[in-house]
């Protein structure tokens, strides 16, 4: 009785409201900013994700076909793909007759088992008259003129037609053979004759497997048709497993038809109490009671009050029953002219305690609404009192899960895990621990290390969330490769086994464990990987970033660098490496950083650079030589700074090449306060050293696009060494003006104020700090051998006319030879 009452005041919570984060563009999830909630938080769950561990994953390859049913199906060429010129045209004619007698006549010419197959469906529409005709308007004055008699006999019709189809050899009725026991089997379904439907929805399959072609995807859609038969007391494991084998190809429509089971279940007490003595069916239960009201896995955490709604909550005002999704239109028999089929699919294949003609208006909008679909409506429209009814029938849901494990023993529950996860996220934390006990999978694991820290017992944390690590399936553990194809990127990104790296990361980081940090969120920062950036660029020292990278992120090879350059994707080791070449650069360590710049473009930039520096700074080279140098420099800065020394995270936001910027979201800018009794660092995991790192790595200057600010001082530099009569002289502390001037203003008023202490007019001077020329080097280098002159002429006694010659020509060759030299350097 323990459980029963742990597990039925679980229920209390199961309503609770929850919060909503705004849109807008994407920001890559982070945990560091939250990390005292990110390792309480329950796990994120999808049951997209969770009801796939459902599945058997033998299977053979069938194909999947599914869209919206939106188009003119009687022009979909899979119909006319293996008939010559005209064929189309006759089986459009055909379909535009009122008889499948006529009809049949009509297709003489065609093969035999297209026109036996067409007349059928003919008849078939004649039983079953479609929304629309073929130009799409309303056909309901023919419907309403259809007799009892009429439907019997045209789809008697039909159903001796389709099996004529089966009965020609399997050469000649090709993929009409598939279609026809496929329709057979909704006709039988329609009668309520659930044996020969089934008989028929099984031969589709075979026929498939013996080779025939599928293009309608109908093998896997009869798996969802036959799952529905036993939707029903007392045959209920045999419709989910059938459901989760059409899962296994893929079907979205399965994962629709799930969901909806597990909804029945909520609302048919016979059905549930059936469903907790399978271990299949109540795996299901458990795995959707374990993703409602949990955090989305693909939004941003914001803690606990800042979780998005459940994302099952929104595909449910989008759900289908699965009378409404098994199969996609196009699996209905493919004769429609122009219309999807959808409502004669649903007259046929409707429960036989829910059946209910549904009906197309003139917008072609479902007026009669499915189960899901009725029921996520009402909740928009919920009162008190049917909340409060809600929850007393959720209250009794968890009372009978509760009762059924007291009879079944808690050891011997299977999906004891998902459980445990649902137990946790409604804060009935003993019951979570007990349940997690029972189970060794990386969601048990996940929750025991959650519940070790809220006990405050961080070593058993860290060892159980090495567990899950190492419990995680392997065939869930994305590879390298994933990142570089469009089809798996998105699956491999959305891997909870980086969330729970990333949670590994944040815990060590708390307990000073830089280094491991590092490691672990490493591991997980294909995902997170601004968190990543945090401990590589603030918290670590550069020789202790340097040592990481070196010993466990390998130089990508050629292939690696191919494919991260054509699919756009850069894998979180090349990520890394940037951003130690970046903080080497930024270091003045720039013969190291080159080899960090995997991309031969940014090597190519970085080593420019440096020899540039190395320019500026020689002694031997002349001022002008100099000054040139600083220039280049300084442009190289300005203009490639962000991806030669720009920081992964603030100021600069290399992340997004710059695009967005902000404050540096780590926890450590909510100072101040305090939260029982401890600082507000304390209470949010923050240690004192921590942030004394923290400060020590801070950018200087500490302002966005800072590098801008290094160029306009290299501009400075250059200015240093010219003539300050020199229009190159203008040119230079202009250009290191206006660099300054939207950054930081104040930096750019004394360059101005130099500007007119120091230099001569300048024509443009009232766009100085706006519009700036480039800088005349030549011009300057003549300007200052003309200064050095008079300063020689007005120092020397030179009375002889003949030294004043040689003095002149042996300038002039010095100032030659420093030309010649300069511009061969360059």
């Amino acid at each position: 009785m323990y459980i029963l009452k742990q597990i039925t005041l679980v229920a209390i919570l199961a309503l609770g409201p929850q919060g909503v984060l705004g849109c807008g563009p994407y920001f890559p999830e982070e945990l560091i900013p939250w990390r005292k909630d990110a390792l309480r938080e329950p796990p994120p769950a999808l049951f997209s994700k969770e009801v796939r561990k459902l599945i058997d994953r033998t299977r053979d390859d069938l194909p999947v076909v599914e869209t919206n049913g939106s188009g003119d199906e009687s022009k979909d060429p899979r119909e006319t793909a293996e008939l010559a010129a005209d064929g189309a045209n006759k089986i459009a004619a055909m379909r535009r007759e009122t008889t499948g007698d006529t009809a049949y006549t009509v297709g003489d010419g065609l093969p035999e088992a297209v026109r036996l197959y067409t007349a059928g469906a003919v008849d078939f529409h004649i039983a079953f008259p479609s929304s629309a005709d073929e130009s799409g308007e309303s056909s309901s004055t023919e419907t309403a003129t259809v007799t009892t008699d009429q439907i019997q006999s045209s789809l008697e019709k039909a159903q001796q037609r389709f099996e004529a189809v089966l009965a020609l050899p399997e050469k000649q009725n090709g993929a009409r053979g598939v279609w026809a026991a496929y329709m057979l089997g909704r006709i039988a379904a329609h009668r309520g004759n659930y044996a020969a439907a089934a008989e028929y929805f099984g031969k589709t399959r075979s026929l498939v497997k013996a080779g025939l072609p599928d293009p309608l995807g109908l093998a896997v859609a009869s798996l969802g048709e036959e799952a529905r038969l036993h939707l029903r007391p007392g045959e209920l494991a045999q419709s989910v497993a059938l459901y989760v084998q059409q899962l296994s190809y893929g079907s979205s429509s399965a994962e629709n038809s799930l969901k909806f089971v597990a909804r029945k279940l909520e609302k048919d007490t016979a059905l549930l109490d059936e469903a907790l003595s399978n271990p299949l069916t109540r795996r299901l239960l458990f795995a959707y009671l374990y993703t409602q009201n949990v955090g989305d896995p693909f939004s941003s955490l914001g803690g606990y009050l800042e979780k998005t709604q459940d994302s099952d909550e929104i595909v449910q005002n989008n759900d289908e029953s699965p009378d409404d999704q098994s199969p996609p239109p196009e699996m209905v028999e493919i004769g429609a002219q122009g219309e999807s089929n959808q409502s004669e699919e649903a007259n046929l294949q409707k429960d036989p305690e829910e059946s209910a003609p549904e009906s197309i208006n003139d917008t072609g909008t479902d007026q009669n609404s499915s189960e899901a679909t009725a029921a996520s409506e009402d909740e928009d429209t919920n009162t008190d009192s049917e909340a409060a009814v809600a929850a007393d029938q959720m209250q009794a849901i968890w009372g009978r899960i509760a009762e059924s494990i007291e009879r079944q023993g808690i050891e011997n529950i299977s999906g004891a895990d998902w459980l445990a996860a649902a137990a946790y996220n409604k804060g009935r934390f003993e019951l979570a621990q007990r349940l997690a006990n029972r189970d060794n999978s990386a969601l048990a694991f996940w929750i025991k290390a959650k519940l070790a820290l809220r006990a405050g017992n961080q070593e058993a944390a860290i060892a159980a969330y090495a567990e899950a690590v190492r419990a995680f399936p392997a065939e869930d553990r994305p590879k390298p490769s994933d990142f570089y194809d469009p089809n798996t990127y998105g699956d491999a990104w959305s891997s909870l086994l980086y969330r729970i790296n990333a949670e590994r990361g944040v815990l060590r980081l708390a307990r000073g464990e830089y280094i491991q940090a590092l490691s672990h969120l490493y591991e997980g920062s294909a995902r997170y990987w601004m968190d990543t950036a945090y401990v590589a660029e603030r918290i670590l020292t550069l020789e202790e970033l340097k040592t990481f990278v070196d010993k466990n992120v390998p130089v990508p090879s050629f292939e690696e660098r191919t494919a991260a350059t054509e699919s756009g994707n850069l894998t979180p080791a090349m990520r890394l490496r940037q951003l130690l070449a970046r903080r080497l650069m930024r270091g003045r360590r720039m013969d190291e950083a080159i080899a960090y710049f995997d991309d031969i473009e940014r090597s190519s930039l970085a080593k420019e650079y440096r020899n540039t520096i190395r320019k500026a700074s020689s002694w031997w080279r002349g001022r002008i030589a100099k000054a040139e140098a600083w220039y280049s420099a300084a442009l190289l800065a300005r203009f490639e700074g962000m991806e030669l020394m720009g920081y992964e995270r603030a100021p600069d936001f290399a992340n997004w090449n710059g695009t967005y910027g902000g404050l540096e979201r780590s926890g450590l800018e909510r100072t101040g306060d305090s939260v029982d009794g401890q600082s507000t660092l304390e209470s949010e995991m923050i240690s004192a050293d921590e942030q004394h790192r923290f400060e020590a790595n801070r950018a200087n200057p500490d302002v966005r696009f800072h590098y801008r600010l290094v160029a306009a001082d290299h501009a400075s530099k250059a200015a240093d060494l010219l003539p300050s009569s020199s229009e190159a002289f203008a040119a230079v502390l202009c250009h290191a003006t206006s660099w300054n001037l939207i950054l930081v203003p104040e930096r750019a008023t004394p360059l101005y104020k130099r500007y007119l202490r120091e230099g001569a007019y300048v024509s443009w001077g009232k766009s100085f700090g706006r519009r700036c020329p480039e800088p005349d080097f030549s011009s300057a280098e003549k300007r200052l051998w003309i200064e050095r002159i008079k300063i020689l002429a007005q120092s020397t006694d030179i009375t002889s006319p003949l030294l004043l010659i040689i003095f002149v020509l042996v300038a002039t060759l010095i100032w030659t030879v420093v030309h010649i030299r300069r511009s061969s350097i360059k």
